[in-house]
Order: C-alpha cells, then sequence, then structure tokens
C-alpha cells in the first residue's frame, strides 16, 4: 500500500467516524460529516475547535493501530518529511555534514505532519460529499449517475 493510499485510508476512517456522530451545529442534521462539509465548504460553523479535537483523536487512535516504524515512513511522504530529505540530499550531493535528525522526527513533529495531510484529503472528501448532497437537495443527478444511464 502506498502513503497516499494509507492517508486516504486514514481520512475515510476518520470521516466514518464522523458520520456516527450526531450533528454538533444542528439537531435535524444526520451527523457531525454533514457539520464538518458545511465548515470546510461554506466557511466557519463555530464548532471547527470540536472537529479539531475529533480529528486528532480519530486519527491518533487510528495511528495507534499501525506500528510505530510505518508511522515514521508515513512521515517521510509528508510535506515536512520530504523537506528533510531535499535537504539531506543536497548536503550528501554537495559533501557537506548533514546535520539534521534525520534518522527518526520527534513524535509531535511526526503526528502534526501526518494530521496535516489527512485534514488535507478529508477536506477532499468532504467537498467532493457537500457537492454530491447539493446535487441531491437540487435534484440533479450525480456524475456517477449520469454515466450510469449513458
Amino acid at each position: 500500500m502506498s502513503a497516499t493510499k494509507l492517508i486516504s485510508l486514514l481520512a475515510e476512517r476518520v470521516a466514518e467516524g464522523m458520520r456516527r456522530e450526531q450533528s454538533v451545529v444542528d439537531a435535524s442534521r444526520s451527523s457531525a460529516w454533514i457539520d464538518y462539509q458545511d465548515e470546510v465548504v461554506a466557511g466557519p460553523t463555530g464548532a471547527g475547535h470540536l472537529f479539531q479535537s475529533f480529528i486528532h483523536q480519530s486519527l491518533k487512535f487510528e495511528l495507534s493501530k499501525l506500528p510505530p516504524v510505518l508511522v515514521c515512513g508515513l512521515w517521510w511522504h509528508t510535506e515536512s518529511g520530504e523537506e528533510t530529505l531535499f535537504e539531506a540530499s543536497y548536503a550528501y550531493e554537495n559533501n557537506e555534514p548533514i546535520e539534521l535528525a534525520v534518522h527518526q522526527p520527534a513524535e509531535s513533529e511526526t503526528f502534526e505532519a501526518i494530521a496535516s495531510a489527512v485534514v488535507a484529503r478529508l477536506n477532499e472528501l468532504a467537498e467532493k460529499d457537500y457537492d454530491l448532497r447539493a446535487d441531491d437537495e437540487q435534484g440533479n443527478p450525480s456524475d456517477e449517475e449520469e454515466e450510469t444511464e449513458a
């Protein structure tokens, strides 16, 4: 499994957790996932700190299921990890000493970098689901339905 696929899977599991939670903004909504979609697409709903807390707790739980070496490997595919690799490669190519802690990043740095990548993917999922929901509410067939009919 690629790092990109693993990031997507983590985001999907966090989204699934939000689907199981009750709305934090409007009791008439079906889930916190609907709230999160609105937060991402339409702007702040006032529940941003609740979403951040939920995402971080869910992600910590999901990452705890993975071996530490895999979590560290995943970090190398984040923006922070790629920057570190670039800096180390540059130093090596130019016969400069590599003074970076490239062996393993701090746990907090690892988590924040992975969380950033997961949130970016989660936001993409939220935007996609928001658009599908908007199409359904307006009675427009989704792209998938149009392809099936053709």
